[in-house]
């Protein structure tokens, strides 16, 4: 089928590591409780912490982790989990999701009024 919603239909495994990807954390160290599924167990991977994100959240990851700037059109968020690297990086990163979202939001809006909205 397509488009009915269904886990195998939304989700995307992401597998990320090298340079710029933060180190696999074990989910002992949090204090909530990761999100149990089934496929952890049975990936072999309930040894290390999981980190969901939306499909959209992927291009500001893939920008911040090369090194590029977050493309323009973006609504998607920055998951700091992933980046293995500096604190200065991070909060750089961050900011420039922030500022390009804001953009997007400003953007919109100003659509809207024109519109009579």
């Amino acid at each position: 089928s397509h488009g009915a919603g269904d886990p195998s239909e939304t989700e995307t495994p992401v597998v990320a590591w090298g340079s710029g990807v933060a180190l696999p954390k074990d989910p002992s160290e949090f204090k909530e409780k990761m999100m149990y599924d089934a496929r952890i167990e049975k990936w072999g991977l309930s040894h290390v912490r999981r980190h969901d994100l939306h499909q959209a959240d992927l291009a500001p990851l893939m920008a911040s982790i090369i090194g590029i700037p977050i493309p323009v059109n973006n609504m998607g968020v920055l998951h700091m989990e992933y980046l293995g690297s500096s604190e200065e990086y991070k909060a750089g990163a961050l900011f420039a999701n922030a500022r390009q979202m804001l953009a997007q939001y400003q953007q919109k809006r100003s659509q809207r009024r024109g519109k009579g909205g």
